[in-house]
């Protein structure tokens, strides 16, 4: 048996290929926290017709003006996670937060000011969105460019939290009860607007969200997925 031809055949080749896809994807899912080092291409998701690209493994750009979001596909359903990044030339509305990973399709383009199929809480400019809802007087600082930001979610609180530091400061809103399991996202509108992941990691202290005022501890309300 000629084994050359046998490897060489297209049909094996892209079963080769797939199953080393597989091996990959598995791979990173098993990975605790992540560094840049750490991360593909293969770990960022984008809603079908969305425009992207990777000027390197941890840099996602947008390649038009159509409004999506790319999600880290990390399911975060324990314990405390930091999720770190920074952005490039960003303009007009952009963020990052959650999107409850039950949701199986990625929404695209994607309508933060939309109700309908948006199980979102994104941090846009200096508003909090919660499932499309704006959440105005929030005092937020809003992120800006290579502004360091870090999404922190805590499934370990009675009831889970969100917040967000930006450049280690923590912003003076929260949103509690939020979804049990969750993966991170980046929001984009603004054609060569780019995100840099830096890491996502378990840490073991809880950020103390006693100074927030109440009225700002804002309630992600439960409903079902559409």
């Amino acid at each position: 048996m000629n084994t050359t031809n046998i490897i060489n055949h297209p049909l094996h080749h892209k079963i080769a290929i797939s199953n080393i896809s597989l091996y990959l994807n598995h791979q990173l899912r098993n990975i605790t926290n992540f560094k840049q080092n750490d991360v593909l291409p293969a770990l960022f998701k984008i809603g079908n017709g969305a425009k992207v690209s990777f000027p390197s493994n941890c840099v996602v750009k947008l390649d038009n003006f159509v409004n999506t979001i790319v999600v880290f596909d990390k399911e975060i359903n324990s314990g405390i996670w930091k999720f770190t990044t920074k952005g490039k030339s960003l303009k007009f509305q952009y963020g990052v937060g959650i999107i409850d990973s039950t949701q199986v399709d990625i929404p695209h383009p994607y309508d933060y000011q939309g109700s309908k199929n948006n199980n979102t809480i994104c941090s846009i400019a200096s508003v909090p969105y919660i499932k499309g809802f704006p959440k105005y007087g929030s005092g937020s600082k809003g992120i800006k460019t290579d502004d360091i930001s870090s999404v922190i979610v805590d499934m370990t609180s009675n009831p889970r939290t969100f917040c967000i530091l930006i450049n280690n400061e923590l912003e003076p809103f929260c949103v509690t009860s939020i979804p049990e399991r969750v993966k991170f996202v980046f929001l984009f509108s603004n054609k060569d607007s780019e995100w840099e992941f830096i890491s996502l990691e378990q840490i073991n202290m809880k950020i103390d969200l006693s100074k927030i005022e109440e009225r700002k501890k804002y309630k992600y309300e439960q409903t079902a997925i559409i």
